[in-house]
């Protein structure tokens, strides 16, 4: 179980900053969708992941990405996942064209 101190700081309500904390969490092992609540994240034991503490931090933290980055919080969220996934944005997809948004990224 984690507690706050072991959440990364949030310090800047920037879009870098965000995509930064996004990679620190998944460093740890999460990749948090900020409509659910930590309180709810387990562990394959069923055990909480994260204590109150934590728990408070990271809604506040998504409180100010919202705040200040708005929906592009969910957009950041999603990239850096799948960056860190080895995936790349296919700039070229649409809805209407049938390609994919994400593709391998070139090695």
């Amino acid at each position: 179980m984690l507690s706050a101190n072991q959440i990364p700081k949030f310090s800047r309500a920037t879009a870098a900053e965000a995509s930064r904390w996004w990679c620190q969490m998944i460093e740890l092992g999460f990749n948090l969708n900020p409509d659910d609540d930590p309180a709810g994240c387990t562990d394959e034991a069923g055990m909480a992941c994260f204590d109150a503490d934590a728990c408070a931090k990271i809604r506040e933290i998504y409180q100010t990405m919202f705040t200040h980055l708005g929906e592009s919080t969910y957009t950041l969220g999603q990239a850096t996942y799948m960056n860190w996934m080895g995936y790349q944005e296919n700039l070229s997809a649409t809805a209407k064209n049938g390609q994919d948004f994400w593709v391998p990224a070139l090695q």
